[in-house]
């Protein structure tokens, strides 16, 4: 196969040096485990020989090819489509939510403990005193909680304009019912529900850590 020599005319994130977080509960990799495909030992998770190495970065390349080529699958042939003659489709998601907080290893610890964040080692700043943690969450989402020297507060008004609250997707109502009576029952405050909102929503809202709203839903 000569794609590997194609994808690496330029720069591209499937070869590089980076690490990111993991964890064992998503889905994907809970099989890679199961199967044998990855291996996972301190902290670090890994493909476990190269036949599979090989297999997914094929799979990655070929999967890359196709937002630029038409390929047929039955026959493995590739016909360019205008190839860099129009702009490519970009691929646009939040790639993190960020927050200050005054309690930083409070705040990782209830993310921890009720909605199953992981987090990563943290970053100090020595110069600035910054500190940082981020957490990561099923389904890929990221929340940095942060801390730093001469930070500002102000009140948090359940109706202020700006961001307003983090949506925690549980599963079912069962869990929501759960969670919310559990985190009621540790000294948070409920401002809604458990119920069912006007456009079909199952949730509650809480008021978390440090005067932050949180809502937790199906």
């Amino acid at each position: 196969m000569f794609s590997e020599r194609e994808l690496l005319k330029s720069d591209n994130t499937l070869f590089d040096d980076s690490t990111y977080p993991f964890a064992g509960s998503d889905p994907v990799i809970n099989l890679g485990i199961r199967f044998g495909i990855f291996g996972a030992g301190k902290g670090r998770l890994a493909i476990s020989n190269v036949i599979f190495e090989t297999y997914l970065y094929n799979h990655l390349i070929i999967r890359r090819m196709r937002e630029r080529y038409r390929i047929s699958v039955e026959t493995n042939e590739i016909t360019i489509l205008k190839y860099y003659t129009e702009p490519e489709a970009v691929f646009m998601r939040i790639e993190h939510i960020a927050m200050y907080v005054s309690d930083l290893c409070g705040a990782r610890d209830f993310f921890v403990k009720y909605f199953g964040a992981v987090s990563n080692e943290g970053y100090h700043n020595k110069k600035t005193d910054f500190k940082s943690f981020f957490l990561s969450f099923d389904g890929g989402a990221r929340l940095e909680i942060m801390n730093k020297p001469q930070m500002t507060d102000i009140k948090k008004d359940l109706a202020q304009k700006g961001y307003i609250h983090i949506a925690f997707s549980v599963g079912s109502k069962e869990r929501v019912d759960t969670l919310t009576e559990q985190l009621k029952a540790d000294g948070y405050e409920v401002v809604s529900g458990p119920r069912t909102t006007g456009d079909g929503y199952y949730e509650s809202c809480i008021v978390g850590l440090e005067g932050n709203q949180i809502e937790i839903t199906v």
